[in-house]
């Protein structure tokens, strides 16, 4: 008897509470079911935005789904496109293209960069994201603004060491 009394008097004294009720099991259901819907309108953007394989349609998934699952997998698929990537303005993505850069040149970017010690994963002519992050890193240490998009003197700066001799007719 005397051990039960004075945790008895101990919780009298401390002001227990009940515990509060559990959450109603159709509350959590019904959390659990919006996020799986919210998860499968996301899949669904992206798989349309895949089979369309247009700026536009990955820009609306983008627009629909800013935080989305395939966030990464579009904007990439916006950089392979040659589109402007989010929070980049089209004008300075537009300067660049307007440049013409050939293959042979980006390629050489890609190696003068990974030279520099600004990995670009692969010198293979096709500047995805890690290209364009190494560029954005590159222009950024060298206090120029960081687009991760070239301007003419930048890419006459990473391909000043580059001969390109035209293909043998």
């Amino acid at each position: 008897m005397r051990s039960l009394t004075l945790p008895l008097l101990i919780a009298a004294h401390l002001g227990l509470v009940t515990p509060a009720p559990a959450q109603d099991i159709g509350d959590i259901v019904e959390g659990l079911a919006q996020g799986l819907i919210q998860q499968e309108l996301d899949r669904n953007a992206y798989i349309a935005a895949q089979n369309a394989n247009t700026a536009a349609a990955y820009r609306d998934y983008l627009a629909k789904f800013p935080k989305g699952q395939f966030r990464t997998n579009a904007q990439n698929a916006l950089a392979r496109l040659g589109a402007p990537v989010e929070g980049t303005p089209a004008s300075e993505a537009q300067a660049e293209q307007r440049l013409g850069i050939t293959t042979a040149q980006r390629v050489a970017v890609q190696r003068e960069l990974t030279r520099l010690g600004y990995n670009t994963f692969g010198a293979d002519g096709a500047w995805g994201r890690n290209t364009r992050t190494a560029i954005a890193t590159w222009q950024r240490d060298r206090g120029e603004k960081a687009t991760g998009y070239v301007t003419e003197a930048q890419l006459r700066a990473l391909t000043r060491s580059v001969v390109v001799t035209p293909p043998a007719e």
